[in-house]
């Protein structure tokens, strides 16, 4: 039993159909939330939202708006609309870290970004763990805030930055742990207003994390029986 996070072809296997079901959850009744952005961001989340299991580990998806509106808002702040929160753990190791994210909804590959260039450049003053989420009728997409940064195009479309599909970006990048900010290291290397918005967060996660301890606890059951042990 290797002790990768969740990297193995089978556990990459199951965590890519949970998220494209879950796009498909998202994409059922996205019009219906196409009025208002921060309530089509949050359909999205609420579709993609809790724990996985697979044959060496689980992977859980939370996520967290950032609260308060207006120039002083930690949203205005942080250049953020939330953070998202992953924990995934094997018998052998755990991983648990944020990112933020910004939402911008597009009907098409035409459309404009307004502020997303400079929300990700925001974003990207308070942590590199910092993403572009593109909110499209039926599928979203994911980028690197860095590269909408780095874009020429002051108001860039979705055609101007390389994006991919959500579910490929986290089994590409999550699961090398190359997306998230440890929050191991949360309280040492954060600016301070990110620093409370992650104090928040980190005080309403306790029972995610111990769902995620039951379901990992079934996993070490599993593996003993099978006697492969667990150093």
């Amino acid at each position: 039993m290797s002790d990768d996070m969740l990297k193995d072809l089978e556990s990459k296997r199951c965590i890519q159909e949970w998220l494209r079901r879950s796009m498909t959850t998202y994409a059922a009744d996205a019009m219906l939330k196409w009025g208002d952005e921060d309530t089509l961001c949050e359909h999205f989340f609420s579709s993609i939202r809790g724990s996985i299991s697979t044959p060496t580990g689980v992977m859980s998806i939370q996520s967290y708006k950032i609260r308060g509106r207006g120039p002083g808002a930690p949203e205005k702040t942080l250049g953020a609309d939330g953070i998202g929160l992953v924990s995934i753990a094997t018998p052998y190791a755990k991983l648990s870290g944020f990112f933020l994210f910004q939402a911008k909804k597009a009907y098409s590959a035409s459309d404009i970004l307004r502020g997303a260039r400079a929300g990700c450049s925001n974003m990207l003053c308070h942590s590199a763990a910092s993403y572009l989420l593109i909110l499209l009728p039926t599928l979203v997409k994911m980028i690197g805030a860095m590269a909408v940064h780095s874009t020429t195009s002051r108001e860039p479309s979705l055609s101007d930055i390389p994006y991919i599909g959500f579910p490929r970006f986290l089994t590409d990048h999550l699961l090398h742990g190359i997306m998230l900010e440890p929050l191991s290291r949360a309280r040492t290397t954060l600016t301070p207003a990110l620093k409370a918005e992650i104090k928040h967060v980190i005080s309403i996660v306790g029972s995610h994390e111990q769902q995620l301890e039951g379901a990992l606890a079934t996993i070490r059951g599993d593996i003993e029986e099978l006697g492969l042990g667990i150093e």
